[in-house]
């Protein structure tokens, strides 16, 4: 989910000065105390014991807030109005810093404050009249979302070598003692599974036209297809439906999450096992940036390319979202996460959809069946600790693009036309759609809009 999101500004305000500087990577957060400020009453997650992770401390407490704005001019407003508080900001007792991130293709700003204690920020803010004024006065150019209080910890390393590595994969925990719970049914289509390179891949498959391969993203498996596979069947097509390598009722190897070896998985399940080819190949988010792999290597085997909600990255890459920092350090989020998959998964699927209820409860009960059992998050966090890999593999991609039918799909409240503009070093014939009110995860959101491209464009020859 998620490979472009804050984007174009990320500062700090030093808390001696009360100055903009750049400012590089952040803290890592937890989510083991997080409340909303407006209701200042708790979720009901039981506090844990912190997890033994090298030399663990906790050093203060961040508040997350999510300002929405409609027009550029709000937003540089907004953003005026926050470099000018800056300096009475700094000055109040306990402050330590703050981080502006805007997103200049949604006009979303994440400002991400900290604080030495609750008990300060609290005393500077929550219960402080000209603060709260302040706040009101931000009103009149952006809508504020809810708020998360978190607690903060900085991490160093329990030995030279992890820090020698960052981009190696956490240490994984056999799971082969629990079993997965039955993959859910997708209309149409039939649940198999196939041994594939020592990897055990499960994925759907119905019809008997010309083969579409659809590849899910994050976080999610891919059961995210299940209101196009069965219209794309209907329409005469074969569908492919499976789950990449660790997720869902896939098997969740220690290592192999770089885009390059996850297509590569589904290739030869396509290729040796089903014997279909030459195929279409349609993918969201990471499955987007897996398809692009795919084609880039080996462009005869793909007839068109559809990419939607993904930005394969490469050095023409805008900056990385934020949760990279945290999903990246090895085994932290794992730890962070247990016990509370659904509170952080939630998150994204209400924060990055157009509509926060576009994602029922019932059908994110689905998804936790496989990211709630143990494993189960490991391998989302993989993903990102595996991108150097592919920012390697896609600088020399972009060395000979290749010429396949493109299209690049975003949503309007998501990627928008970013999506097809990041896919022009990689292929030569892109053209680009944009989903009327559709964040994110547009399979999700909006499958009839999105058949609406895709059939037209698989169809042509």
């Amino acid at each position: 989910m998620l490979e472009q999101f804050f984007q174009s500004l990320s500062h700090e305000i030093n808390d001696a000065s009360g100055r903009l500087v750049p400012r590089g990577n952040g803290l890592q957060v937890s989510i083991d105390d997080i409340v909303p400020i407006g209701r200042n009453e708790r979720f009901g997650i039981p506090r844990a014991s912190k997890p033994d992770v090298g030399s663990l401390h906790m050093t203060e407490v961040v508040f997350y807030n999510v300002w929405r704005t409609k027009t550029p001019d709000d937003r540089a407003k907004l953003l005026a109005k926050m470099r000018a508080e800056a300096p009475a900001l700094s000055a109040k007792s306990g402050f330590r810093s703050m981080l502006v991130s805007e997103c200049s293709d949604d006009g979303r700003i994440l400002v991400e404050g900290r604080w030495a204690s609750r008990d300060a920020f609290d005393a500077a803010v929550t219960e402080n009249a000209d603060a709260q004024a302040g706040r009101h006065a931000l009103a009149a150019f952006g809508t504020p979302e809810p708020g998360l209080f978190t607690e903060a910890f900085r991490v160093f390393p329990s030995a030279p070598a992890e820090a020698a590595h960052p981009e190696s994969p956490a240490p994984a925990r056999s799971a082969s003692a629990d079993p997965l719970p039955d993959p859910p049914d997708i209309e149409g289509l039939e649940s198999r599974s196939a041994e594939v390179g020592g990897v055990t891949l499960h994925f759907w498959i119905g019809g008997s036209g010309e083969p579409v391969v659809l590849l899910h993203g994050w976080p999610e498996t891919g059961y995210a297809w299940r209101r196009v596979a069965p219209r794309l069947v209907a329409a005469g097509y074969q569908a492919i439906v499976p789950d990449l390598r660790g997720f869902g009722n896939s098997s969740r190897p220690a290592e192999g999450y770089d885009r390059m070896t996850m297509a590569e998985d589904v290739r030869r399940l396509v290729r040796e096992q089903l014997r279909l080819g030459p195929l279409l190949l349609v993918g969201h988010d990471w499955g987007g940036s897996t398809a692009a792999a795919w084609t880039s290597a080996h462009p005869d085997e793909v007839r068109r390319l559809v990419v939607v909600e993904a930005q394969p990255r490469g050095p023409w890459s805008k900056p990385e979202p934020w949760f990279y920092t945290f999903h990246r350090a090895p085994g932290f989020p794992e730890a962070m996460t247990a016990g509370r998959e659904r509170t952080y998964l939630a998150w994204f699927y209400r924060s990055f959809a157009a509509r926060p209820d576009a994602i029922t409860d019932a059908e994110i009960d689905v998804y936790l069946r496989t990211y709630g059992s143990p494993e189960g998050m490991r391998p989302g966090f993989e993903l990102v600790r595996a991108l150097a890999r592919d920012v390697q593999a896609n600088t020399e991609a972009a060395k000979h693009p290749v010429r396949v039918p493109t299209l690049g799909i975003g949503g309007e409240r998501g990627m928008g036309s970013a999506v097809a503009d990041n896919l022009r070093p990689l292929f030569t014939d892109v053209r680009g759609k944009v989903i009327a009110d559709a964040g994110h995860f547009v399979p999700e959101e909006a499958p009839e809009a999105l058949l609406q491209e895709l059939e037209p464009f698989l169809s042509q020859s």
